[in-house]
């Protein structure tokens, strides 16, 4: 979940009418943007991961505009610029997109929005810039019209965006704060735009600040680079649409991939098509709509029905939107317009009977609540920064399961473990009275996808140490009978010397330990942790 700020006085006026300060937040909520919290003339907007144009407050706009019945056609038929890229031996970032923005109407407001919108777009569609890279450039500052794309060798210099010295791309990565933070995404080659004069932007790190925009600007070019073809035309056609709710004549590019002499003209605005069952719809909303209902309903989501084939109908939506595929989303776009609220309740036909929870669990969370803790449930995904990073572990050599196409950065891998997770949670609730006493029973999947289950408890307090969190496993312990032999053990999230190992009779095993004070310091805390993971399969 992102979220994205907007001030309020703007997206009004990019909404043209179709909201007002009293009823903005109701509108956002109705589109699927609800409103996190305000402050001042900010607002704060949750953006889920399927609506990358909403991480855009134009995309939003144009929503809220579509919602209330004000319909704006994008540029559709965009005219070609006289601008083309030639790439050639570009191989780590292979594939370009790019346009021509032409009279935007540009303030302080707006050129925050956009740079929000690049660097949104960058840790969420792009992964943090692997998958895709945004360059925005003033177009009165590039020379020429042939712009290249290639690979350089990391000599060539420019001057990076908001630097005044010239730098070699090598240096870059050393000198500035974004090459520090993205140095891991380049090897031995230099991604480069460049012009008749030099280089304008060093993908996916800096631009040069020979062609950075401001309020003044009113002339835009776009790159947009990346791995995946249908990303960053995807990304192009959500930029596209920015700039249009800001004025801007959009105008395309030529694009020529001289190895394999491809031919591409971005942005692609023209709408894209899909097909869907009336009555799979019907049956997934528990509704009776029209045909005629669903096109109305379909018009307050920028969508428009456009054929009807019997219980068929052929829909037209937006370039922008990435997140149509099936029924399903057809169905869900017609109850966010009817509004979830006005669909009547309705008793499920199937009936059920309870089934009784694992009784050796139950006792477990029985023991647990006894001496005082409390339970809490945290997800399965996870990323490598959380998991391994913050505890102080080289993620280069821990192998685990890997999301193929994650959705989110913040979801990017399975858990091995509890502890990064109830580390986390301790630090979210470090303000509540002491001692906080934590314990969750979840599951966990190790490099070969095998899944186990764990209890995992915590102790954050003053005076918190070994003994107090070793009390508590055996307390556990006891009460199933189980033998076991504890041996000193060494992990880089645990303080040398008070971290043990235990192996059971049966074969689980068992880590009791104090978390080390990098790792609380990592998280944020200034008391003791005292925590035990157990592998329960066995109990």
């Amino acid at each position: 979940m992102a979220v994205i700020k907007a001030n309020v006085e703007d997206l009004i006026t990019l909404c043209g009418g179709a909201v007002s300060e009293s009823n903005v937040a109701g509108l956002l909520d109705k589109v699927g943007a609800p409103l996190d919290e305000r402050e001042g003339d900010t607002l704060y907007i949750e953006v889920t991961p399927d609506r990358p144009d909403y991480l855009a407050v134009e995309g939003i706009a144009y929503s809220l505009r579509s919602y209330a019945g004000i319909h704006q056609e994008i540029n559709k038929n965009i005219k070609k610029s006289s601008y083309s890229i030639d790439v050639d031996n570009a191989i780590c970032r292979p594939y370009i997109a790019s346009l021509v923005a032409r009279n935007v109407k540009l303030n302080l407001d707006a050129v925050e929005s956009l740079m929000q919108l690049q660097e949104k777009m960058h840790e969420t569609f792009g992964r943090k810039r692997r998958k895709i890279a945004i360059g925005m450039h003033n177009l009165d500052s590039i020379s020429g019209k042939e712009i290249k794309y290639y690979d350089g060798n990391g000599d060539e210099k420019f001057i990076p965006l908001f630097e005044t010295k010239e730098m070699s791309l090598r240096e870059m990565l050393s000198k500035t704060e974004k090459g520090r933070d993205y140095a891991s995404l380049i090897e031995d080659r230099f991604p480069i735009v460049s012009d008749s004069s030099g280089i304008i932007a060093a993908p996916p790190i800096l631009n040069s600040e020979r062609t950075k925009i401001d309020e003044h600007t009113s002339n835009i070019f776009v790159d947009i680079t990346g791995i995946n073809r249908n990303s960053v035309e995807n990304a192009a056609a959500i930029v596209a649409l920015a700039l249009a709710m800001r004025g801007g004549e959009i105008e395309s590019v030529d694009i020529t991939y001289k190895q394999s002499g491809d031919h591409v003209t971005t942005p692609n605005l023209n709408d894209k098509l899909i097909q869907f069952n009336l009555n799979s719809v019907n049956k997934l909303l528990g509704s009776k709509f029209t045909c005629s209902d669903v096109a109305d309903l379909l018009l307050k989501t920028g969508m428009q029905a456009i054929k009807k084939e019997g219980n068929k109908i052929t829909a037209a939506y937006p370039a922008w939107r990435v997140d149509v595929y099936d029924d399903s989303d057809i169905a869900e776009e017609i109850a966010i317009a009817h509004g979830y609220n006005e669909f009547a309740p309705a008793k499920p036909e199937m009936f059920t009977i309870g089934r009784e929870l694992n009784k050796k669990r139950a006792l477990i969370q029985e023991l647990m609540i006894g001496m005082g803790f409390k339970e809490i449930c945290t997800f399965v995904l996870t990323n490598e920064d959380n998991e391994f990073k913050m505890l102080g572990i080289d993620s280069s050599k821990e192998k685990c399961v890997k999301i193929a196409n994650p959705l989110t950065v913040e979801h990017t891998i399975i858990r091995k473990s509890i502890i990064p997770s109830m580390l986390r949670t301790i630090a979210t609730n470090k303000k509540h009275k002491l001692p906080v006493k934590l314990f969750e029973i979840g599951e966990v999947v190790d490099e070969n996808g095998g899944t186990n289950w764990v209890l995992c408890a915590a102790i954050y307090d003053e005076l918190c140490g070994m003994q107090h969190i070793s009390g508590v496993f055996n307390a556990l312990i006891s009460k199933f009978s189980i033998e076991y032999s504890a041996s000193e053990h060494a992990l880089p999230y645990m303080i040398p010397g008070r971290c043990a190992k235990v192996e059971m009779k049966n074969g689980i095993h068992a880590v009791i330990g104090e978390v080390h004070p990098q790792v609380l310091k990592n998280h944020g805390l200034e008391f003791p942790v005292g925590i035990v993971e157990v592998n329960i399969k066995g109990f």
